[in-house]
Formats: C-alpha cells, structure tokens, sequence
C-alpha cells in the first residue's frame, strides 16, 4: 500500500513537473539578453546550496531499483514533437546535495536550502501557469555526436519543488510560502527533460550515440557552496528510433581538435597583436559560446568564447608558439592544435 501511495503521489508529482514533453507546444526557449541574466541574481545569498543534476546514484530513496538519475534507462524514450522535430525525452532530476546545515539567520537546518522567493528576488521575467511560478536560466542542455555539438536548448523554464530526498533524510523537513520554490539540502526536483535529435528521415532520429549534457545554474546567477559538480552526462545511442544507454558514447564524443588555425601579425603602431583565428573540425564557425583554451609557449593565456583570440606582444617580441585546446564541460578537452609565428 505504501509503494502504491507513493507511485501515486510521485506520478502526480511528475506529470505537474514534466509539463514540458507536451508535444503540441513549441520549444519553450526563453531568449533574454544576456546582460540581464548575467547582472541578476536568484535565491538567498545567506543560503549555500549545492545544485546538481544527479547523474546516476543509488543513495535516493524511493522505488527507483535501477538508481535515481539521468541515466535511468526506462525513462528514455523518443518522440516526434508538433514542430516535427525529434527529441529524446529522459529523467533530469536536479538536485541540491549540500548536508543540512544551521545557522544564526537559518537556526531550523535551513541554511543550505536553495530557495528562490518570487516577491523578495523581485524576479520580473517569471511567468505564472497552471503549474506554478517559474523562472528562465535553470538549466542549459547540449547534445553532442562525434565530439561536435549539435543543439542547444537554453534557459529552459523550471518550477522546482522537493520530489525526491536523500536515504535517510525526513521528506519535506520544511514548506514555503505558495510563490517560492524550493530544493531543500539533501533533496531533488525530479523531471522528465528533453533534446533534440538530427533527423534525417522524417520522423525517425538518426543512428548513432550521443551525449546530452544537462548544466544546472550554467550563468550562476545562484549562489553556491560548489560549482564544481554542476554538469550532467546522459551518453546513449540510437538503434531503429529507440534510445540505449551506452556508456561507450562519452568516449566517442570527445572534443575534437580544431582546425584551419591562422595567425595574423600586426607590428606597427600600438598595441602590436598577433590575431589568431580557427574553426571547428569540420570546418564550421566556431558558436559564440564555445569554450576554447589557448596556450603561448607552454602558459595557459585565456579562456576564449569564439573561435578569435588577440595577443598583444612587445617590441622586443620575436616569436611565440600558440596551442588551442577545445573544451567541452562534461566531456573533457582536445588535443592540441599549434602555430609558431615569428616576428
């Protein structure tokens, strides 16, 4: 009776919570300007969550004996959207993994609950449905074959609310008020998530494996105690239009090294720049949030979004060897691709 209880409860929970697979609605994408969303800020800095999308674990209590995470393989499935696009659907539960915690503002075990207040964070932009409040910036979600991206679905919409908790820890410890939503410390909002697949014949995704790579807080614009565990990997692959979990498929989808690097000299006048331009291996123009690392004989210089990167040298320069290094979080980094230019 339990177990029906609590399949009942989590089944409402879910379908509350997953409203987005709804296949007649178009990809509910939220574009704000960027200058927004990297100047606001969400939650209560006193507080120190620690968000996390859980990838695979078996600490979480419920009726989940296959582990509680993205990685859970009877949650994978395939389905055909209005807009005839294709999209894998799959668990995203996002958690808060930070141990309960006290303090002077926060006496009742609070103190690393992620809590966000719709009328004290002034949040603007949420909108309110017949789910709730909720607020763009949640997640960000990349699907990758071949170590080259693919899509990008970003700032999708989020109303988290405890669904899931940590063995071991009471269920709901504590309740908000009706407009705030909550993860509380030890606890997961569990969803059903989607991303889109190529789709070569219509109505059927492309064979091949993948890798979907599911960032929580990714403009952290949410202040936390760890930011280091805030990437997800779901590595599957396709057969006959249905979606595997296969492991082997982060492997194959390492970043690629770039290619066609350049270097442009400019020593007259000031400042004096060496430019350096690439493109991703199959010849494509770098996307403007790609992540690159570039390297000047032997030193880490800069972190660079784009395929462009200036150095600006002194009138004593004679010569530099440059190294690019393609980056995808989750998924590790390139080998190398290097120029020497000389003066």
């Amino acid at each position: 009776m339990k177990k029906l209880f609590f399949t009942l409860v989590l089944g409402a929970l879910c379908f509350a919570a997953c409203h987005k697979t709804d296949l007649s609605a178009p990809e509910p994408i939220t574009n704000e300007p960027q200058s927004l969303e990297t100047t606001r800020h969400i939650g209560d800095p006193n507080r120190k969550p620690d968000l996390a999308p859980i990838e695979l674990e078996y600490r979480w209590r419920g009726y989940f004996t296959e582990g509680f995470g993205i990685r859970m393989q009877r949650w994978l499935s395939i389905k055909k959207w209005a807009n005839g696009y294709m999209y894998v659907h799959y668990a995203c539960p996002l958690g808060n993994v930070a141990d309960t915690a006290s303090s002077l503002l926060y006496p009742d075990g609070s103190a690393n609950d992620f809590v966000v207040d719709r009328s004290n964070d002034g949040i603007i932009d949420t909108v309110y449905s017949v789910y709730n409040y909720q607020y763009p910036g949640m997640i960000s979600i990349r699907i990758y074959q071949g170590g080259q991206r693919l899509f990008t679905t970003l700032k999708q919409d989020y109303w988290v609310v405890n669904t899931n908790h940590i063995d071991g820890y009471e269920f709901y410890p504590r309740t908000y008020r009706g407009d705030t939503m909550y993860i509380s410390a030890m606890s997961a909002d569990f969803y059903v998530n989607y991303a889109r697949l190529p789709s070569t014949v219509p109505g059927t995704a492309d064979a091949g494996k993948y890798v979907v790579v599911v960032e929580v807080n990714p403009e952290k614009i949410v202040t936390e105690s760890n930011y280091d565990n805030n990437i997800g990997t779901l590595p599957f692959r396709v057969e006959n239009n249905l979606p595997i979990l296969d492991l082997t498929a982060i492997a194959e989808n390492k970043p690629v090294p770039v290619t066609n690097l350049t270097a442009v000299k400019k020593l007259t006048g000031n400042p004096k720049t060496v430019t350096l331009t690439w493109q991703n291996n199959n010849g494509s123009v770098p996307r403007p949030d790609d992540v690159y690392e570039v390297w000047e004989n032997g030193q880490f210089k800069a972190k660079v979004l784009g395929g462009t990167y200036v150095s600006t040298v002194s009138g004593s320069w004679k010569q530099s060897t440059y190294s690019v290094f393609y980056k995808i979080a989750g998924l590790g980094i390139s080998s190398p691709v290097s120029i020497t230019v000389k003066k």
